[in-house]
């Protein structure tokens, strides 16, 4: 089943762009955040254990609308795309106890067009959802413009293309073109 997910997701990417090369570190500030107020000492929900959360906040006009948030294999690496067309990257920081603390190496850089320039208008920069592929690059989904597109990680700070892929059309997983209000989406 994951295979066929995975391959599905494969022929629904479009053109596969590069990350950009340049990142600037922003400065932001960031506060824990309990899991209950009520009972400050809680730590789990049913079966699963709370980690740590964190209320981030930067004065970086870029900063602010994430979106979807990738940790690496690892835990130690925060990927997230932004409503404004931007990557946001940080190192991820535990305390004793294992849970997020906090943030250290936090960058913005612009999500690039294969050409190299920095995506912009609102329809084409508005990310939504990011995926890691089990290759180490990621798949990006956008909104108003609908579509996926395929980057190499911006963590690995290289302006590298990988293979296009393409999906044309507007239709289902199942071959037919959506009906209005039905819910379906196309990419």
């Amino acid at each position: 089943m994951k295979l066929a997910v995975a391959a599905l997701l494969w022929l629904s990417l479009t053109t596969a762009v590069s990350a950009s090369p340049v990142s600037d570190e922003i400065e932001v500030r960031t506060f824990e955040v309990i899991l209950s107020h009520d009972d400050t000492e809680r730590d789990t929900v049913g079966e699963l254990k709370y980690r740590g959360g964190l209320d981030i906040r930067s004065t970086d006009r870029r900063f602010g609308g994430l979106s979807g948030l990738d940790i690496s294999p690892d835990g130690r690496r925060l990927i997230a795309v932004t409503d404004r067309g931007d990557w946001f990257t940080a190192v991820l920081a535990y305390n004793r106890d294992r849970s997020l603390s906090g943030l250290s190496d936090t960058r913005m850089m612009a999500i690039r067009a294969e050409g190299g320039a920095p995506v912009t208008g609102r329809a084409e920069t508005d990310s939504e959802s990011i995926l890691r592929l089990t290759d180490g690059s990621l798949v990006v989904g956008f909104e108003q413009r609908h579509r996926l597109h395929r980057f190499m990680s911006p963590a690995k700070r290289q302006n590298r293309s990988v293979s296009r892929q393409r999906f044309e059309g507007r239709r289902t997983m199942a071959g037919r073109k959506p009906s209005p209000g039905s819910g379906a989406t196309s990419c």
